[in-house]
């Protein structure tokens, strides 16, 4: 096979000055590609990565491209200030997984991230869709996001641990194996040894 050293990547948006696909190398920096389309990257406050819906905002222009990002979209939209969750549950009822997305999104506020896994946030899909209802304006998505990593990396330190306890304890049951079978012929040898005596001092005692 071949390793996956360019990526096809849509830059579109009304920002842009001239938007194109592009194939760049992974590990590209985004200003770079924003500099493709004629577009001074300081002109933009932020881009896209994705679409509209799953996609996520960065402003780091200077991070690269992954091999799973696609396209760069970067919109005159004016982004309106977050304001305090209503409990309107209109997330609620967007949401193709029937969770609740507010319920999760005040755990991982409090870093409660059991709550939150408790409410379902292994099952989010990341849509986003509750992220395109929100009145408040809650980057609900971000969050999960950000949560969905943290409990991946918990389940990874969980597993590293699992692994080390069993390698430890492996180590200590191949140790005391050892220990006994090394035991063991000491105890032959010194068996053997006792049994040549023996018949040495019959040998003696027969003669003599």
């Amino acid at each position: 096979g071949k390793p996956i050293t360019d990526r096809i990547v849509t830059l579109t948006g009304e920002s842009f000055t001239r938007p194109k696909n592009v194939i760049a190398p992974i590990g590209t920096p985004i200003s770079h590609l924003i500099a493709a389309t004629d577009t001074n990257p300081q002109s933009l406050h932020s881009v896209i990565i994705g679409g509209p819906m799953m996609g996520y905002r960065v402003t780091d222009f200077s991070a690269g491209i992954t091999k799973t990002t696609n396209c760069l979209l970067a919109r005159e939209v004016e982004v309106q200030p977050e304001s305090p969750c209503i409990r309107c549950g209109a997330c609620a009822t967007a949401c193709p997984v029937r969770l609740q997305p507010q319920q999760m999104v005040a755990a991982l506020k409090g870093d409660a991230l059991n709550r939150a896994i408790h409410e379902g946030l292994g099952d989010c899909i990341e849509c986003a869709a509750c992220n395109a209802v929100c009145p408040s304006n809650i980057p609900l998505a971000e969050w999960f996001r950000r949560g969905r990593f943290e409990m991946k990396e918990r389940a990874r330190e969980h597993q590293q641990a699992s692994d080390a306890r069993d390698r430890f304890e492996a180590r200590n049951t191949r140790l005391e194996r050892l220990a006994q079978e090394q035991e063991a012929k000491r105890a032959a040898r010194k068996a053997k040894s006792a049994d040549a005596l023996n018949k040495a001092r019959k040998a003696r005692e027969e003669i003599s």
